[in-house]
C-alpha cells in the first residue's frame, strides 16, 4: 500500500512537471543500515528467522521504477556509501542526514548538473566531468 501511494505521488508530480513544461529529476536516499555491512548484518540479528531482506531493495526498487517510468534520476547511494564514516553522514538511529550526507548529495547533484543536465540543454559547454570529492 505504502509503495502504490509512493508510485502514485512521484507519478502525479512527473505529470505535473511535463504538462507545464517544467524539467525534473529525482534521487533516493537508501536505508542507512544497508550501506554498512556490519549495521547491516547487526539488524538482520534482530530479526525473526527465516526472514528473507535483500540488502539495497529500496533503493534498488525505487530506481527501477524511475527507469521504468522514464524518471531521469541521480545515483546517490554509491556516494554515501563511499564515505569513511557514516557516522557522519547519517543520524543513527533514525536515518537522518547530517550535514556531511547533505554535502555529498548537494555534490552528486551538482556534478549531474554539470557533466549531463546543462550540456544536454545546451547550457553549458565542458570537456570534462567535474572533480568528485
Amino acid at each position: 500500500e505504502g509503495w502504490q501511494a509512493f508510485e502514485a505521488s512521484v507519478l502525479f508530480i512527473q505529470a505535473d512537471c511535463e504538462e507545464r513544461g517544467i524539467d525534473y529529476f529525482a534521487y533516493n536516499i537508501p536505508y542507512y543500515v544497508s550501506l554498512r555491512d556490519d549495521a547491516w548484518k547487526s539488524q538482520l540479528a534482530l530479526l525473526e528467522p527465516g526472514l528473507e531482506y535483500v540488502k539495497l531493495k529500496d533503493s534498488i526498487e525505487t530506481e527501477a521504477f524511475f527507469v521504468r517510468e522514464g524518471i531521469p534520476y541521480v545515483n546517490v547511494s554509491d556516494a554515501l556509501a563511499a564515505h569513511p564514516d557514516q557516522s557522519e553522514v547519517f543520524h543513527h538511529p533514525n536515518g537522518h542526514l547530517k550535514k556531511a550526507g547533505s554535502w555529498i548529495i548537494v555534490g552528486e547533484l551538482r556534478d549531474y548538473l554539470i557533466s549531463e543536465y546543462f550540456p544536454g540543454k545546451g547550457l553549458l559547454k565542458t570537456d570534462s566531468s567535474p572533480a568528485r570529492r
